[in-house]
């Protein structure tokens, strides 16, 4: 759907993790002339932008977090992830 909805030279950023691959009308990319980029770390002023996000109460931070563990359990979120569990952001607790 993605390569259906841009414009010619329209631009992608996949900014999420799949749990397997996803199809892709590949001609599209080519007669659009579109762009795809991949996005997986965070810069400086991304986590600046979201505590103040956080800090203004725009984004409720209770929605977002959907597991909490101990420190002791992190290989286990990992795997979660990795998985393709739905798992949105897991908290990990340092003092539990």
């Amino acid at each position: 759907m993605m390569t259906q909805a841009l414009r010619s030279r329209g631009r992608v950023v996949i900014v999420g993790v799949f749990a397997k691959p996803a199809p892709v009308d590949l001609y599209k990319f080519f007669q659009k002339e579109l762009w795809l980029t991949g996005a997986r770390v965070y810069q400086r002023e991304d986590f600046a932008e979201a505590i103040d996000l956080l800090a203004r109460k725009t984004i409720e931070a209770p929605k977002i977090i959907t597991n909490r563990m101990p420190l002791s359990k992190l290989g286990d979120g990992l795997e979660m992830m990795a998985s393709g569990a739905p798992v949105m952001k897991i908290l990990v607790e340092c003092n539990a």
